[in-house]
């Protein structure tokens, strides 16, 4: 009863902050369970990606003209076969606030791709989180979580020593690349986008040396990262149990420490590609509905980077002009962000 297990082959098509692919394979998994949050899983996948369409997300570094780089980054093979192992295990306990039980749950994975041959990258993986809850009263529960992550690239996913591929490398590694941000982690910066990030460009059609673009900032992501949160949760004003409200101080960092990914040239964005600890703060409620919990988190950039107040197609005009970005304007909004999620999260 315990132990079961699952082949899965699946077809994926995907259009988001990463770009546009294709992907198809197989994926075969053993699952062990000793309770609802009690569980070790193996899992084996054999996946091809096709790439139809890529953002910048890197090239914004060694670039004399920022048109020829992105006309280059179209020209680069990024279609990758992916043959990965991984292991993953979750223990915890529920937390019971009426009875004052503390809720506890650790998370690991590790992943490893490869060998040559069967896999087009290369790299070992390993991602940790821990959570705890401590009922007060029964108003009032304290709660903080704390999570890690290291992609370690090896084989073919190495730069070349001249670090003339060292873009293609990195790109064929974003199934892999660890982001932050959003409303599983730190709250006042939208999904996948705490870290480095790029302003979503192009080169018109109609010009060889036009840019455009700039609707949105895209995630470049690193090779490390941690997060941290705490949290106090309280009654809902007029409401009660089972509805509550919280107040939040979030924090983390993405970050690639390998120097063979590091920039030979002083990027284009100054201090966003190698980003600092950031800091967030705020407030939300959570209203039960008869579809499940609605949560509604509002955070707050206490330190926000170069890119996080700045509007990006404002950025995008600056970098097609050769213009210093931080002379673009603050928008003061911007350090704002709201979360909306079905499904107590927390």
């Amino acid at each position: 009863r315990r132990l079961e297990g699952s082949i899965r082959p699946f077809g994926e098509y995907r259009d988001d902050l990463r770009g546009r692919s294709a992907e198809a394979g197989a994926e075969s998994s053993v699952l062990y369970q000793r309770g609802p949050q009690r569980s070790v899983s193996l899992r084996y996948a054999l996946t091809q990606r096709w790439i139809l369409d890529t953002g910048p997300a890197g090239p914004l570094g060694e670039c004399e003209d920022l048109a020829e780089c992105l006309r280059n980054l179209d020209a680069l093979r990024l279609d990758r076969l992916t043959s990965s192992l991984g292991l993953t295990a979750r223990w915890g306990r529920a937390m019971d606030a009426e009875r004052g039980v503390r809720g506890w749950s650790v998370l690991g994975s590790a992943e490893v791709a490869g060998p040559p041959g069967l896999s087009s990258v290369q790299y070992g993986k390993v991602v940790g989180e821990g959570s705890l809850g401590i009922p007060i009263n029964n108003w009032l529960v304290l709660s903080g979580r704390a999570g890690i992550g290291r992609v370690y690239p090896y084989g073919a996913s190495v730069p070349a020593p001249d670090g003339s591929d060292r873009l293609e490398v990195y790109l064929k590694l974003r199934d892999a690349i660890l982001t932050a941000g959003g409303a599983y982690d730190v709250r006042g910066w939208g999904s996948e986008l705490l870290g480095p990030k790029v302003p979503d460009l192009e080169v018109a059609q109609d010009a060889e040396s036009s840019l455009r673009g700039g609707r949105r900032y895209l995630p470049v992501g690193g090779l490390a990262r941690w997060t941290a949160s705490a949290q106090m949760e309280l009654p809902l004003p007029f409401a009660g149990r089972p509805h509550g409200s919280h107040l939040f101080l979030d924090a983390g960092r993405v970050w690639t420490p390998d120097d063979r990914f590091r920039l030979s040239e002083a990027p284009l964005i100054p201090g966003e590609m190698q980003d600092d600890v950031r800091f967030g703060a705020g407030f939300g409620v959570l209203i039960a509905t008869p579809v499940g919990p609605l949560q509604v988190d509002l955070g707050y950039k206490l330190n926000p980077s170069v890119l996080d107040v700045r509007d990006p197609k404002k950025v995008a005009d600056a970098l097609a002009a050769g213009e210093d970005v931080e002379g673009v304007p603050e928008t003061p909004l911007r350090r704002w962000h709201l979360h909306f999620s079905i499904g107590r999260i927390r």
